[in-house]
């Protein structure tokens, strides 16, 4: 019972699209088996070839990353072996400014905070990401339900979605 309140809960905030943590980070949800992109722009900076976009992964090691492109290529040198051949820039001459980055087959150990940044070279990892990114991919059979627990979850999620509408009501300030 408990792990089908724990899974009806994951299911509710995956289904709403709430968000636990809104000010600095985009959340981005995903099954297993899908291609994601995860989006980033350099904003009003000009892209030229001093410049190149770097995505790393929080919990890779030091000087590894997902992606490295500058000068029109991809460097692979510190690239971690998880990502070879499963990512790409969307635009790889920057197009309109888009960095973002397209992970191919993702699986539940990609989850995680992902940062884009602009930097000259792969090394300098102390350059403040200009875009933050919690990846959370599932399997699809996690929020498959069997037996008499359908019944209890869908109560549940309807006293849910009755809870926060109201309680959208009572922080209004109308």
């Amino acid at each position: 019972m408990a792990m089908s309140f724990f899974l009806f809960l994951f299911a509710s905030f995956w289904v709403s699209g709430l968000q636990l943590n809104q000010t600095d980070k985009v959340v981005v949800r995903a099954f297993t088996g899908q291609n994601v992109m995860l989006e980033c722009s350099s904003g009003n900076t000009k892209m030229t070839d001093s410049i190149g976009v770097c995505w790393n992964k929080t919990d890779l090691e030091q000087q590894k990353y997902v992606l490295f492109h500058k000068n029109d290529q991809s460097d692979i040198t510190h690239q971690d072996p998880r990502f070879k051949d499963r990512v790409a820039l969307a635009h790889p001459d920057f197009k309109n400014n888009n960095l973002s980055l397209i992970l191919q087959n993702v699986s539940v150990n990609d989850s995680g905070e992902f940062e884009c940044r602009l930097i000259k070279a792969p090394e300098m990892f102390n350059v403040a990401p200009i875009q933050r990114i919690q990846l959370i991919v599932i399997e699809p059979e996690m929020l498959k339900n069997h037996g008499s627990d359908n019944k209890n979850l869908g109560v549940m999620y309807y006293l849910l979605i009755a809870a926060v509408v109201s309680g959208a009501f009572l922080h209004s300030p109308f």
